[in-house]
């Protein structure tokens, strides 16, 4: 329909009517776009890119915040930092202050989304919490009607996983909580199919395989049936891994095949976050070389874009291909030491305790105990969880060894 009435207006004269009309239906043909072609398509960059050089010509369009908020998304999705930075900057400078709360909020979430996958968690909170703190139930109309998308239930997704990555594992779920009941009582396809990819990956992140068996088909039915592509990709990456941990080496189809889409339409970001999946998936199947061989090209991405937030679980997954035969268990080691660091540096304290946990199996194993240091019994008192989840039992275990 958008590319329908963008044809009629070929037919109206030049001028600032027919102009002021562009804008509004290259912004609505942009948020359209992102939920199907996905976030970093170059037709979605097309559409806001038109949209921000006519805002630009027009002076004072209204439509200004959605064209640089579409901007923002396909820089951040492409893990251009420089970009993305810059364009969240100057939608927190022009809007971060208006009257026009959900220019506020688009502002407030696009800064939140640069800081938490630049790593810097701690800033990303402050701009979720003030997009969750400005929202009013009458918001959601015109968030979507301007950005394509409820971007507060977006902020809340987020902070679910900002506290999980903390180890706050009881804030985190009492977070998503809110935001699949925010999701449902929308009734908004989008949200709902991404708050059910949320709970996917968190599950995936606390590594309880029968939950993420029981949501990945959930993922791609609902993603597939209202044409959602990105989040189809990562219910099948959560599929591929569930598969792999069972010892099903097709597993490793759907994963590739879902993270050669990204490289398709150019959705770089989280793909370090996603490619940790495909590190696992050939660890689980014993797959020495080509694990080590994925986290370096993980890494490379890491070290060269926006999408840094995932270091440490890269470089923990590094250590646990290291392992296999023919284990090298010095370069294990020092793989495990490397991910605690970035982790505590970070703030991401589940990746501490995956990684401390596996650093202190491997002293264990060697008779070592005595050069753990204390560092899982410090990293897993930061784990503030009431429900159990792997990791954290296993630490709990290793613990009473030591």
């Amino acid at each position: 329909h958008y590319f329908a009435a963008l044809s009629h207006l070929e037919n109206l004269p030049e001028g600032r009517a027919r102009d002021t009309q562009e804008v509004l239906l290259r912004a609505l043909l942009g948020g359209a776009l992102m939920a199907t072609r996905g976030f970093a398509a170059p037709e979605v960059y097309d559409a806001f890119a038109r949209a921000r050089e006519l805002c630009i010509e027009l002076g004072d369009s209204p439509m200004f915040c959605s064209c640089l908020y579409g901007l923002f998304t396909v820089a951040a999705s492409r893990s251009n930092k420089d970009e993305a930075m810059a364009l969240a900057a100057e939608m927190l400078a022009t809007f971060g202050e208006v009257a026009v709360p959900s220019w506020q909020i688009a502002a407030h979430f696009a800064n939140g989304v640069a800081r938490f996958f630049a790593g810097e968690f701690d800033a990303a909170e402050v701009h979720f919490g003030k997009a969750i703190e400005i929202y009013t139930p009458d918001q959601h109309a015109l968030l979507v009607e301007q950005f394509g998308d409820d971007l507060t239930e977006f902020s809340m997704c987020y902070q679910h996983w900002l506290h999980l990555l903390r180890g706050e594992i009881d804030a985190s779920a009492k977070v998503h909580a809110q935001a699949e009941a925010m999701a449902n009582a929308l009734k908004n396809k989008n949200a709902q199919a991404r708050s059910i990819a949320f709970l996917m990956g968190r599950m995936l992140e606390l590594e309880v395989v029968d939950k993420v068996a029981e949501l990945a088909p959930q993922v791609i039915e609902i993603s597939t049936t209202q044409g959602y592509p990105y989040w189809a990709c990562a219910g099948q990456i959560g599929l591929g891994w569930t598969m792999a941990r069972a010892g099903h080496e097709d597993g490793l189809l759907p994963i590739t095949g879902s993270l050669d889409f990204f490289d398709m339409i150019g959705q770089r970001n989280p793909q370090t976050f996603w490619r940790s999946s495909l590190i696992a998936a050939h660890t689980a199947l014993g797959q020495r070389d080509a694990a080590i061989a994925a986290a370096d090209t993980a890494l490379e991405m890491s070290r060269s874009g926006l999408d840094c937030a995932f270091e440490a679980l890269i470089v923990l997954r590094r250590g646990q291909a290291e392992m296999l035969a023919p284990a090298d268990t010095k370069a294990a080691e020092a793989s495990f030491s490397q991910a605690i660091e970035l982790a505590s540096a970070q703030g991401a304290y589940l990746y501490g305790l995956l990684a401390a946990t596996e650093r202190a199996a491997l002293l264990i194993d060697q008779g070592r105990e005595g050069d753990e240091g204390g560092t899982l019994a410090q990293i897993t008192a930061r784990i503030e969880s009431s429900e159990g989840f792997p990791a954290l039992t296993r630490a709990q275990e290793l613990l009473g060894q030591i």
